[in-house]
């Protein structure tokens, strides 16, 4: 056969990408409508073609214009279509912003930003470790794009949270099997599953609020009730991120591994908690935290937060806090964790993965004291000159 005749043969059936559909979920599709058992045999297909030119690719994280010209041809949708469909279509993500990622050009001769493999490995899960929404697959069987991410643990138009275990044999479920409304291991119907607990409304205001973040909807009309401070997706995301990490580990196994949806979804309810309310919410969660460290170097759980508080090498709250001083754009966390300090008369004395960043009791606390009277004065001043 011609090289230009095998490049360019399509495939028999020839699904359509559904709604918000994951590439990952269509080529699965793809595969069973040709009768290719096992799907493997569908990626051996592009394997050869791609071959031919010279040139090799993974389907599941496709990185060549060539890959998505290659599925173009078998699929008759255009490389654009096929390329929003996959892990990349998060690379232009709010929260992604201002990071460097590598860009290629389609064959409509447009740039396509690519995601780059550390804030995939970071923010998405493998195609073998899927999620998903009984009643969304009771609606339409396919793996939804925004189940990919670690960040969306549950879905707000059922207001249940996500799951990624056959509830029978509690085995991991795998995209294919998403498609097939069927576990692999046991058989058992993915759809028919007992009924989780219902998402609570903040619950359900953090989950659009993350959605909205990584572009998949537009903020909440309620945002304002809930008092988030007026920053940008990338930076809030990055404080989210940093204050569910530090608390993980505190409330949860350490094995990251054996986390469920449900103990994940506990954690994020905790760190969206503290971005509340700001900044009455985030000190609340450093107040929570220094009880923490007092009573695991003290072993008490009487605190006397009269006389000052030392927090030394030992404490992870004050390593957390020595971390904020090298962080671009953020200086509204440390403003409120200055605040924080000097209300709770704190002293922190904490090297910081050997940049020796130290706040020094006496010194420092008096700069940030004159830091918040000289703002307060400011704010009053701005007041009476408005009467």
């Amino acid at each position: 056969m011609p090289v230009g005749v095998f490049l360019h043969r399509t495939l028999l059936c020839r699904p359509s990408l559904l709604p918000d559909e994951s590439l990952w979920s269509y080529l699965s599709r793809l595969a069973a409508a040709n009768c290719y058992e096992p799907p493997s045999m569908l990626a051996k297909l592009c394997e050869k073609r791609l071959a031919v030119l010279g040139l090799r690719d993974n389907l599941a994280y496709p990185k060549r214009p060539e890959t998505f010209d290659v599925l173009a041809s078998l699929t008759r949708l255009t490389p654009r279509e096929l390329a929003n469909a996959s892990v990349h279509y998060f690379a232009q993500a709010p929260v992604l912003t201002g990071m460097e990622s590598p860009t290629i050009y389609l064959s409509d001769n447009a740039p396509f930003q690519l995601l780059s493999t550390h804030i995939r490995s970071r923010y998405l899960f493998r195609a073998n470790c899927a999620q998903f929404c009984p009643d969304c697959l009771r609606e339409a069987a396919y793996h939804r794009r925004a189940w990919m991410l670690t960040d969306v643990l549950a879905c707000v138009k059922h207001r249940r949270l996500l799951l990624n275990r056959c509830q029978k044999c509690h085995s991991l479920v795998q995209v294919q099997d998403i498609v097939r409304c069927q576990c692999s291991e046991c058989g058992v119907d993915l759809t028919n599953v007992a009924m989780d607990r219902w998402l609570e409304p903040f619950g359900l205001f953090a989950q659009r609020t993350i959605r909205a973040w990584w572009g998949l909807d537009t903020l909440a009309a309620d945002s304002a009730a809930w008092a988030l401070p007026e920053q940008p997706p990338y930076a809030l995301h990055h404080l989210f991120r940093s204050l569910a990490d530090s608390i993980g580990p505190r409330v949860l196994q350490p094995n990251r591994f054996s986390w469920t949806p449900s103990d994940r979804y506990k954690v994020q309810s905790l760190a969206f908690k503290a971005l509340a309310d700001w900044p009455t919410g985030f000190c609340d969660f450093l107040r929570a935290c220094l009880e923490h460290d007092v009573g695991t170097q003290s072993r008490t759980c009487c605190y006397d937060f009269s006389e000052p508080i030392h927090l030394g090498n030992e404490s992870s709250l004050a390593f957390w806090i020595c971390g904020f001083q090298h962080w671009p754009g953020l200086s509204f966390v440390q403003e409120a964790i200055d605040r924080f300090l000097v209300g709770n008369n704190v002293q922190v004395c904490s090297d910081c993965r050997g940049t020796h960043v130290r706040v020094k009791a006496d010194e420092d606390l008096q700069r940030i004291s004159r830091l918040v009277a000289q703002k307060a004065l400011e704010r009053l001043s701005r007041i009476v000159e408005a009467l």
